[in-house]
């Protein structure tokens, strides 16, 4: 949809004019900014610049998504994948974008879709497959973020995977490397994500009230050049997705436990 506000939208997709306070604010709204959230509050990371923005207001994906056109189309404003039936590995669709701190907010539908994850990576690290070394996870369970640095993406495990001995160790991995939080997800319903990493944590917040935290080696990992989407199942609806590169907030310290202690 149409970028009128970048800090309006929520489920479904944005809030509507009303609930704007005063008429000043909705005429500042109807300008085409980009601008770091307002109504997000900086708890883990403050955003500064803009690193990338996409409204999917157009006919096809484009050539900044490196996906599949059998796997992801632009429909009705929106960037709708997911595994085509012959499929058998999830359906990627990536944004090569240098950074390191990060704001990433969107708007998300879960339209069939099993599960999907956003995933970092760094293409000239070499001790994880594939360039993985972080991820968030949406699925049955909750919301789950994985260290894949030091975790089961990292090429120790990896070259262990067909060890019988490996296979008694996955779980406890998995457990050390990986923190879970539960989420009751509705089907068909909008969703607004915002996740937040600075240094070597991650806190990620669902319709503006935090859900989930972790700190691992893997998010803090300093040289990221992508992040992807990886959708089992089909389909995975998206909208209203901006990236600003971050610095670590100064408030957080004090603020931390707190917050922490709030969630779900």
């Amino acid at each position: 949809m149409d970028r009128i506000c970048p800090t309006l939208f929520a489920a479904p997709r944005f809030r509507s004019l009303p609930a704007i306070a005063t008429a000043g604010l909705v005429v500042l709204c109807m300008l085409p900014v980009r601008a770091v959230p307002a109504d997000h509050v900086p708890l883990l990371a403050a955003a500064t610049t803009e690193l990338f923005h996409d409204t999917f207001e157009r006919e096809t994906l484009g050539e900044v998504w490196q996906a599949s056109v059998r796997s992801f189309a632009i429909k009705d404003g929106a960037m709708v994948g997911g595994m085509r039936d012959d499929a058998t590995h999830p359906a990627i669709t990536k944004v090569s974008k240098p950074f390191r701190d990060l704001v990433l907010q969107f708007s998300f539908r879960l339209d069939g879709a099993k599960s999907f994850n956003i995933v970092f990576n760094d293409i000239n690290e070499k001790s994880v497959h594939s360039g993985h070394v972080a991820r968030m996870t949406v699925s049955p369970q909750g919301l789950t973020l994985t260290d894949d640095k030091l975790g089961l993406m990292s090429l120790e495990w990896v070259t262990k995977k067909n060890d019988p001995q490996f296979k008694k160790q996955v779980d406890q991995v998995r457990a050390a490397t990986s923190r879970n939080f539960p989420y009751d997800w509705q089907p068909h319903r909008w969703y607004v994500l915002v996740m937040e990493v600075a240094g070597d944590e991650v806190l990620v917040s669902i319709d503006g009230k935090p859900t989930g935290y972790f700190h691992c080696a893997g998010f803090g990992h300093p040289t990221k050049t992508s992040f992807h989407f990886s959708i089992s199942g089909r389909d995975l609806t998206v909208d209203n997705l901006t990236a600003w590169n971050a610095n670590p907030n100064p408030d957080w310290a004090r603020r931390r436990d707190a917050v922490l202690a709030g969630l779900r």
